[in-house]
């Protein structure tokens, strides 16, 4: 069996998947950064149940996001394949590519979602764990088991199942189990005027 490494520098960059990746992500990276301040002001509220809620509409909107581009890509991944790529060999990957992967973007996207929601709660090591467990616990061994036993079309079969997996139990696991609740951040102390004055920080006078 070919090296991973020989594998994925034939084939991955050949495929063009990653820069249709890029612009098919843009929307999840955007749900991304905006989802920390909603959890963030209702956990830190404690409101439970808006926190839950915001989770659960981003995640559906992940996973049918990554089921509208998997039917747009399918539809267009000949015409795509002709223009990108020269050979009928790339050509072929590349269709294989955009009939797998791009279903399994959403997984991805729940995982993103989660971390980003769980910045915003304060608690930024479950969102380290989502993201360790997405790359490390699945994305690395399956790519490489697929690539090793089913050359390039396992590569990408293990890219799109790790994904798949990651999405499924980070949002079981998010809704069922992780805490909704905003970790409260520490208060800065009040310096007095006079301290403060030795310091030669300015104090603004009394009305």
């Amino acid at each position: 069996m070919p090296p991973l490494r020989s594998l994925a520098s034939r084939w991955w960059p050949d495929l063009a998947w990653p820069r249709l990746e890029a612009l098919a992500l843009i929307p999840l990276f955007a749900l991304s950064g905006s989802i920390g301040p909603i959890t963030g002001q209702n956990g830190g509220a404690g409101h439970v149940a808006r926190v839950r809620e915001a989770f659960r509409s981003a995640f559906l909107f992940c996973a049918g996001w990554g089921v509208a581009m998997a039917a747009v890509l399918a539809v267009l991944a000949y015409p795509l394949s002709w223009l990108f790529l020269p050979s009928e060999e790339a050509q072929a990957m590349a269709r294989l590519t955009w009939w797998i992967a791009p279903v399994t973007m959403g997984g991805y996207g729940i995982a993103m979602a989660a971390a980003a929601g769980f910045n915003g709660l304060g608690r930024p090591l479950l969102g380290v764990g989502v993201n360790l467990m997405r790359c490390f616990a699945l994305l690395v061994p399956l790519v490489w088991l697929g690539a090793m036993q089913f050359g390039p079309v396992g590569m990408i079969s293990g890219y799109a199942l790790a994904n798949v997996l990651a999405g499924a139990i980070t949002a079981f696991l998010v809704l069922r189990y992780a805490p909704m609740t905003a970790i409260e951040s520490k208060a800065r102390p009040i310096v007095p005027p006079t301290q403060a004055a030795r310091a030669g920080v300015p104090v603004k006078p009394a009305e």
